[in-house]
């Protein structure tokens, strides 16, 4: 196995896929670093509107989504904080396949407290067509409800591409 360096990023790139490294495969990394306002009690598609990379152009910075072309298995992971400019009494992040299957979550009832980081990684099979996933939260609370982002603390999201199918 070769492993090129590019000096600024870490590894470029690996060859000769050995012991399950992939040798190509999608993956990309999008961060949000300004305030998405959501309604009370409703659930919101989180758009993470800044690329740091997308290999195969698998994310989608309009409308939130990640649709990889290769079938396979795909470690994802998100996070960001919720606040309130009131209480925030539960906040909830889910990982949603296809607009309805709740694939992970991370929920907290948080008692009036205004903030929280909530995050998840989970494995999941995508099919490399018609498969997609979307960070959705919903918080419950009293006024002016938030997904807080800032360029010191983004909310982010991020797969790639563990194990082709």
């Amino acid at each position: 196995m070769t492993t090129k360096v590019d000096g600024t990023l870490g590894v470029d790139h690996v060859q000769g896929g050995v012991g399950g490294v992939v040798n190509a495969g999608p993956a990309f990394a999008a961060r949000r670093t300004t305030i998405q306002n959501v309604t009370n009690n409703a659930d919101a598609t989180v758009i993470f509107t800044t690329e740091d990379f997308d290999i195969g152009g698998v994310y989608n910075p309009a409308n939130g989504r990640f649709q990889p072309n290769v079938a396979g298995y795909y470690q994802v992971s998100a996070a960001f904080i919720s606040n309130s400019d009131g209480e925030l009494s539960a906040a909830a992040l889910m990982l949603l396949k296809n607009g309805a299957s709740n694939m992970a979550s991370a929920v907290q009832y948080l008692n009036g407290s205004a903030a929280g980081t909530r995050s998840v990684s989970f494995l999941i099979y995508m099919n490399g067509s018609t498969d997609y996933l979307e960070v959705v939260a919903t918080l419950t609370g009293t006024v002016a409800l938030y997904v807080d982002a800032a360029a010191s603390r983004p909310a982010t999201f991020s797969a790639f591409l563990a194990r082709a199918a």
